[in-house]
């Protein structure tokens, strides 16, 4: 005998028009997210030959339009942990995108510029 909580099996729906996603439909968050998976699908496919990540376009198109920017001041514009944007800059650099010059107040601090084959990127 089975318990009257307990609920009958359904069939699987056919497509995804027919699952219900409850409360899900109306969520904002969940809907935001499915809007980034769809605009992050697109994004790789456009800059796969370029081999961009969307974090790397973010980080390159803020130093584009804000040349001699701290990476302090971009980990802070960008909410990027400034251990991680070191390691994105690190990359950038190999890859002779950005580069990193002493600023001429602090020893200490590096300003960021595009190279020329950064902004030629940018560009595209």
């Amino acid at each position: 005998m089975s318990s009257p909580r307990r609920k009958e099996k359904q069939a699987a729906p056919e497509t995804a028009a027919a699952i219900d996603f409850g409360p899900l439909e109306d969520s904002v968050g969940y809907l935001l997210r499915r809007a980034q998976i769809v605009v992050f699908q697109r994004f790789f496919e456009l800059f796969a030959k370029e081999e961009v990540r969307p974090a790397q376009y973010s980080v390159l198109t803020v130093i584009e339009h804000n040349p001699g920017l701290s990476q302090t001041q971009l980990a802070d514009a960008l909410g990027i942990k400034k251990t991680n944007l070191v390691a994105m800059i690190d990359e950038l650099e190999e890859r002779s995108l950005a580069r990193r010059m002493p600023t001429e107040n602090d020893r200490r601090s590096r300003a960021l510029f595009l190279t020329p084959r950064g902004k030629e990127l940018m560009s595209r």
